[in-house]
């Protein structure tokens, strides 16, 4: 984490590699919106492809996330693009275009803010997706940074440890996932 004025930067790096695919395969699941909520259960609720032109889309996903002491679920909308490089390498970049906090969703007490209002657990996504095809498979290198609000001092000694392992462990899951919804769809 990076402390910023008002704010902290949570920027994470992990890769995972799919065998007996091609490139085209995975980024074509990539970009295979509609079906997030089966590769991504239970945290990807719903998504749909707002718009495709060529190498770039816009693209909207209902997130839902309980931790600890909390239900939140985060309504986003983001566009991305797709390059491809030489000697089979790829990359995407993936940027929200606006994120709206729900706070326990789903219940009587749901309450929607407006977006970039609210809690601040996560105000803004950027991610740099890598992919080399090489050796029988897929290389995928994803790095997800986020901006959320700072915590506060008297509570930071509590949740700093939790923040980073929740972190670590959704990008882990997200790579498990990534690469099991590879292997079930080639």
């Amino acid at each position: 984490m990076i402390n910023v004025p008002d704010g902290l930067i949570h920027d994470w790096i992990g890769d995972v590699f799919v065998p007996n695919v091609n490139a085209q395969q995975v980024i074509d699941n990539a970009r295979s919106f509609e079906r997030y909520p089966g590769f991504y259960k239970p945290s990807v609720l719903s998504a749909r492809t707002l718009k495709e032109d060529g190498n770039n889309c816009a693209f909207s996903l209902l997130l839902r996330e309980k931790v600890v002491f909390v239900d939140a679920a985060l309504d986003g909308q983001y566009r991305c693009s797709y390059s491809e490089l030489p000697q089979r390498r790829w990359f995407s970049l993936t940027d929200s275009t606006r994120l709206q906090e729900i706070i326990n969703y789903g219940s009587d007490d749901q309450h929607e803010f407006q977006p970039d209002t609210g809690n601040g657990f996560i105000w803004r996504l950027h991610n740099v997706v890598k992919y080399e095809q090489a050796d029988g498979g897929v290389y995928i290198e994803v790095e997800a940074a986020a901006l959320s609000r700072p915590i506060p001092g008297s509570i930071r000694w509590m949740v700093n440890g939790m923040v980073e392992r929740i972190s670590r462990s959704a990008l882990t899951t997200t790579l498990r996932q990534t690469r099991d919804a590879n292997l079930e769809t080639r």
